[in-house]
């Protein structure tokens, strides 16, 4: 059975149903629809003026009525802002209360709302950062407000000129925003290399202290590093369970002593390791030293190649330690179950692999338990 309502508006609305009480519903839900329309038009046409009370009595009936009233007043506005801020769209002229309510309300809704001033800027980039993208040139005062929100928003600033204190501001607030500055000073430099060692990445030529202070926080970054000095060499080591030999070429004697007592496999990462080298193997595992070149996994160290074959600059240390979801007791069983060194190289899709292997034991785990409790 089909049933055919005509609104004011001239559309028409199917309904088909077997459910009768449903239909009878939807008819009066319509013609309620019908009459809000109907006052609304009769307002419009000055027939029957709504009061104000009339008017936010359809707001709250209906939000998206705003955009049948004419020259709503701003109580109006306000309270169809404050409900959905997208509804700013079908005011004119919004005024500044209005634009921070709709801004309160959704802060990205400043897209909708032209020349808005800069106390709405500010409110809206204080949200979220990146909204400074719809702002045409943003004052200093709102970008550094952008970029304290979220670092990364530096991308978004619609500006020739940045200043110093702007691309300062970006980089405390997330390191990985010197990726946009421009030959950024070393004291930026310095800041992004402190926070993640692979920020260094982003750096073009940088300064032997910010090699130094990027290798302290991560030794695996030594890769980066053209010609690195023995004193590099050895902080690499200490700053990365050792595994940093691997990126190390025609490491001397000292170098390869200390990546041996950190971690004895490391030997194997090692070219032509000394006596002293393989002696001290010796004394560490009870074992002779013998290549394993067959057996030992290796990976390219200049293309930074995944196992796969993938491409890729993270290694699977790297991968662990940007992981929010992971604590250090959960990195450190990671590591021991899949039995891979830290220092590989591992793409996005290996590194998923690993982890839903460990989630896979841990409730492999947790049944076993049930089992023998």
């Amino acid at each position: 059975m089909k049933y055919e309502i005509i609104f004011k508006s001239g559309k028409i609305k199917n309904v088909v149903s077997k459910d009768v009480n449903k239909i009878k519903n939807y008819i009066t839900e319509s013609f309620d629809n019908i009459k809000s329309v109907k006052k609304l038009n009769e307002a419009n046409n000055k027939i029957n003026p709504l009061s104000e009370e009339e008017q936010i009595k359809l707001i709250r009936e209906d939000v998206w009525n705003i955009k049948h009233i004419k020259n709503p007043s701003e109580r109006v506005q306000l309270e169809a802002v404050k409900e959905n801020g997208w509804t700013i769209k079908y005011i004119k002229n919004p005024s500044e209360a209005v634009q921070l309510a709709a801004v309160r309300c959704i802060d990205d809704v400043i897209q909708d709302i032209k020349n808005p001033s800069e106390r709405v800027q500010l409110e809206a980039v204080k949200k979220s950062g990146p909204n400074i993208i719809w702002i045409k040139n943003p004052s200093e005062e709102v970008q550094l407000a952008a970029v304290k929100q979220n670092g990364l928003a530096l991308d978004c600033i619609k500006a020739k000129d940045i200043s110093e204190a702007v691309q300062l501001a970006a980089v405390k607030q997330n390191g990985a925003a010197i990726e946009y500055i421009k030959n950024p000073s070393e004291k930026i430099q310095l800041i992004a290399v402190k926070q993640w060692g692979n920020n260094i990445y982003y750096i073009k030529n940088p300064s032997k202290r910010v090699q130094l202070e990027a290798i302290k926080e991560n030794g695996l970054v030594i890769k980066c590093v053209e010609n690195p000095s023995e004193e590099m060499q050895l902080l690499a080591i200490e700053h990365s369970w050792g595994g940093a030999i691997e990126y190390i070429k025609n490491p001397s004697e000292a170098v390869q002593l200390a990546a041996v007592k950190k971690y004895s496999d490391n030997i194997y990462y090692i070219k032509n390791p000394t006596e002293k080298v393989k002696q001290l193997y010796k004394k560490l595992t009870g074992k002779t030293y013998t290549p394993k070149s067959n057996n030992h996994k290796s990976h390219n160290v200049e293309k930074n190649v995944c196992e796969c074959g993938k491409k890729t600059k993270y290694t699977l240390e790297d991968r662990l330690e940007r992981d929010p979801s992971l604590s250090s007791s959960m990195i450190e069983e990671i590591l021991d179950m899949s039995e891979e060194d830290p220092s590989f190289y591992i793409c996005k899709d290996c590194y998923k692999d690993i982890i839903n292997d460990y989630k896979d034991e841990c409730i492999d785990d947790s049944w076993d338990s049930e089992e023998f409790d």
